[in-house]
């Protein structure tokens, strides 16, 4: 070996700061003690060595005839200095901050790094033990230490040495630094969290600029091909239990450095559930544009306040209990507090049987944690839910994949509206004087329709309501409505206030006319129309049969906004035609003007032959289809099936 003082000198030539000197015989420091300055900082060191060959660098000027690993230990401990195992069984020992790593490359050799961490469950620094080059010798391939240290001078070396914040690189003049937030660097460890914001800093003295990495345990998790202009790369990722989050950063010369890793601790005490099953679905909730098996889910919750890794839990159905098959989740993912793990069928490789099956959740250990069964009463397209979640199970839950779960809706009573005005009490529309939205409507309880409609025009609404136009008869669109009650708030079978229902994307499930439906939307005006516009099917909730409710029996010279949306009925004498319209006026009083009553193309039927002067009796919805601004008028009576529309009489009989 070279000199110490000469070492000293070839290290401070080559960019390094700061130079450690372990040997058995020699005392470095005495060596150099007449150089003054000293060109790089000398670190005190000395070499330990047992009889049995194993070995350590000590970094403190106390030194000790130590003839186990064991004595080694309690040396550290009484002198608080580092040390880095060189050879070896060392044992996993906080006190051994330090781990030789002169083989390491990144980024294709850090597997051996990675297993040393996981083994001793440790965040040690990695540290180079190149010597610096002198004449006739130079090392073919270099590893050094660097330290991110609080002061420039032997104490805040060994500060840095002991907290292991550090990194090894291949060059000198390159350093690379992990930290947390604000918080901890690397070479510390960190409980658990949902999610965390780490810093990266890089630099080169040469200018180099490299691409970033951060990788947990032998992953990248995030990578950026090119160094920020500052040098400072901000990322934010949850933390998953018992995992090493470590900084890496390479060059295009094959020059590197890895950082100490930071050590997310085990989490402990947590555990999931399954929070929510759909095994027959009738919508497209996977949003892939079909309705099939594809949108069966199962839902996990991790109900604790600390995250779980997903790392040996395993998912089974009957048919995999019988034959012993299990599904292992995703062992690098981890699920924070309160959050949901959403599987589709895809994702799980469970098939669900309508008719019934089983879910069950098994723990790391191989315990059965949790499970869920159903059998053919359960409901097709509804889900099997925690309410709240993690909560206890309800059956017939709207599916909620991802989201909030939702209680079985029910069908609370709603109150009746008000007579509809007299026409006389009407005034007529015009060009210049819109309707208000809430003209003709009454207040309600919480969760009607009434109220709904008092909610102005973009404002989410919910309530309850029965069909009175099924899906596939006007397209895009079906009808609801409350029952009427009488003013001592008995119910009536007749259809209150209703409202159109339309559909922007994907099918309405199979409804019947008087089922009951739980609505979720938006409240939007087209051509004058107030209407509940939906996203995707699964806002308009199937609750159970009902009782079709009865038309309101109107005259001619009522239909206008305060019916809008009602479903009425009223008899009327054929005044004209237009394509799929007949014109009916009031057999009574011919100066009321005539309703326009419509045969939708959708419906599949055509209106029928009519001649004037004849009596039909009409059941159907008022709809109102504006011209133009301000969207007053037009005014209409949609009929549904072909018995809404009957003939009475003709004039001569």
């Amino acid at each position: 070996m070279a000199p110490p003082h000469y070492l000293v000198a070839a290290a401070a030539a080559l960019g390094l700061d700061f130079i450690a000197i372990a040997d058995l015989e020699l005392d470095p420091i005495a060596r150099v003690a007449m150089v003054d300055p000293l060109p790089a900082q000398l670190i005190p060191a000395w070499r330990w060595q047992n009889p049995g060959g194993d070995s350590a660098i000590v970094y403190t000027h106390d030194t000790a005839a130590l003839l186990s690993w064991a004595d080694l230990l309690d040396f550290l401990a009484s002198s608080g200095a580092a040390a880095q195992a060189q050879t070896g069984p060392a044992p996993a020992d906080a006190r051994l901050s330090v781990l030789a790593a002169d083989q390491v490359t990144a980024p294709g050799g850090l597997d051996w790094l990675v297993q040393r961490w996981l083994a001793v469950r440790m965040p040690l620094l990695p540290a180079g033990n190149a010597n610096p080059p002198w004449p006739g010798y130079y090392p073919p391939a270099p590893r050094y230490t660097g330290l991110a240290v609080t002061e420039s001078n032997a104490h805040g070396i060994q500060d840095a040495l002991q907290a292991r914040r550090g990194w090894l690189t291949s060059s000198p003049g390159l350093w690379l630094t992990l930290r947390a937030g604000t918080g901890p660097w690397m070479g510390a460890s960190l409980a658990p969290a949902n999610e965390l914001t780490f810093e990266i800093a890089y630099g080169d003295r040469s200018g180099e600029p490299a691409g970033l990495a951060l990788w947990q345990d032998g992953q990248i998790v995030r990578q950026l091909d090119q160094s920020p202009a500052d040098g400072r790369w901000r990322v934010t990722l949850s933390l998953t239990p018992d995992s090493f989050l470590f900084a890496v950063a390479t060059q295009l010369d094959g020059d590197f450095a890895v950082t100490a890793p930071i050590y997310v601790q085990p989490a402990t005490g947590g555990t999931l559930r399954i929070n929510e099953v759909l095994p027959a679905p009738a919508a497209d909730h996977n949003g892939d544009g079909v309705v099939d098996t594809g949108d069966e889910f199962v839902e996990l919750i991790n109900p604790g306040t600390a995250p779980i890794a997903l790392a040996g839990w395993q998912l089974s159905d009957s048919a995999g209990d019988a034959a012993g098959r299990r599904v292992q989740l995703d062992a690098g993912r981890a699920l924070g507090a309160g959050e949901r793990l959403l599987l589709w069928r895809r994702d799980s490789r469970l098939s669900l049987n309508d008719d019934g099956d089983r879910v069950t959740l098994w723990g790391p250990g191989g315990a059965q944690v949790d499970s869920v069964a159903w059998d053919a009463s359960a409901p097709k397209g509804a889900s099997l839910s925690r309410v709240p979640d993690g909560g206890g199970w309800q059956t017939g839950t709207p599916p909620t994949p991802g989201q909030a779960n939702l209680p079985v809706p029910s069908a609370p009573p709603v109150e009746a509206p008000p007579p509809a005005p007299a026409q006389e009490d009407k005034e007529e529309d015009s060009p210049g004087d819109a309707l208000p939205a809430t003209y003709g409507q009454a207040a309600g309880p919480p969760a009607s329709l009434a109220e709904a409609k008092l909610q102005g025009l973009e404002k989410g609404v919910e309530f309850r309501a029965q069909v009175v136009v099924p899906p596939g008869l006007f397209n895009s669109a079906v009808y609801v409505a409350e029952a009427a009650r009488t003013l001592d708030g008995v119910s009536l079978p007749i259809a209150g206030l209703g409202i159109q229902v339309y559909l922007q994307g994907g099918e309405f499930m199979p409804l019947n006319e008087g089922d009951w439906v739980l609505v979720r939307g938006v409240l939007k005006s087209f051509r004058g129309e107030l209407e509940v516009r939906l996203d995707e099917p699964g806002q308009l909730w199937p609750i159970g049969p009902g009782t079709p409710l009865l038309p309101l029996s109107v005259q001619v010279g009522e239909i206008g906004e305060s019916l809008e949306g009602r479903l009425v009925s009223l008899r009327g004498v054929v005044t004209g035609w237009q394509g799929d319209s007949i014109y009916l006026g009031d057999p009574t009083d011919p100066s009321v003007p005539a309703v326009r009553v419509t045969v939708r193309s959708s419906l599949g039927w055509r209106r029928p032959y009519v001649q004037l002067g004849e009596i039909y009796e009409v059941t159907g919805i008022v709809s109102q289809f504006a011209q133009k601004a301000p969207w007053n008028g037009g005014y209409r009576i949609l009929v549904r099936y072909p018995s809404d529309l009957v003939r009475l009489s003709g004039l001569d009989e």
